[in-house]
């Protein structure tokens, strides 16, 4: 475990522990925000960095910030339709069905997070120089092992490769299907295998 991984383990409990107090029906909400920002940031920060940047290289710095920024935007903007939702919903639960539910409902937005982290880390460690190709394990697992990279990236990529919640986060994402429900588009799939590889490498 490293430094990274501690940061990752208290936004899980973070997750969990505003569940609790936000109740089911919050969780609920917040859940759909957490995963719709994951769709819209993933889908749509590569297209937009395409437009403004020519450098392969500058690009994967830029599409890791426009990512972030994204998500950020589009869950503010989900969580005020969200609180709006709620507000007109007049639903009652038992104290201890709201408080387990949101327990559940904060450790799965948690993941989700996680899985964000992880996944502008990895989009920015490892350049990806034609997200359209499919690349076989073959070429991802010399693509892993040829790997150079500025001092920067191999920071990132030295700590995702040492974190063991990564690990896992990577693992969920390849259990989901359609590359985490439609959250990893094709430059951010192969960013996650090449940081799958790169760990394989390395165990």
């Amino acid at each position: 475990m490293n430094g990274l991984d501690w940061i990752l383990i208290i936004l899980f409990a973070v997750g969990g522990f505003w569940g609790y107090k936000s109740g089911l029906i919050t969780g609920v909400l917040t859940v759909i925000a957490l995963f719709v920002a994951s769709i819209i940031s993933g889908q749509f920060s590569e297209r937009l960095v395409r437009i403004i940047s020519n450098s392969v290289e500058g690009e994967a710095l830029s599409t890791a910030i426009a990512y972030v920024a994204i998500f950020v935007i589009v869950f503010i903007l989900a969580r005020m339709l969200a609180k709006g939702i709620k507000a007109g919903l007049k639903v009652v639960l038992l104290g201890w069905v709201d408080k387990v539910g949101g327990v559940g409902l904060g450790i799965v937005a948690g993941v989700i997070i996680i899985g964000a982290v992880v996944g502008a880390g990895a989009r920015y460690a490892y350049v990806v120089e034609d997200e359209d190709k499919v690349y076989s394990e073959d070429v991802l697992k010399q693509m892993a092992r040829t790997f150079a990279a500025s001092a920067a990236r191999e920071g990132v990529d030295g700590l995702l490769k040492g974190s063991t919640v990564t690990g896992v986060v990577v693992d969920i994402y390849r259990i989901l299907p359609a590359g985490g429900l439609g959250m990893l588009p094709g430059d951010f799939d192969i960013a996650f295998d090449l940081l799958d590889q790169r760990r394989k490498i390395d165990s």
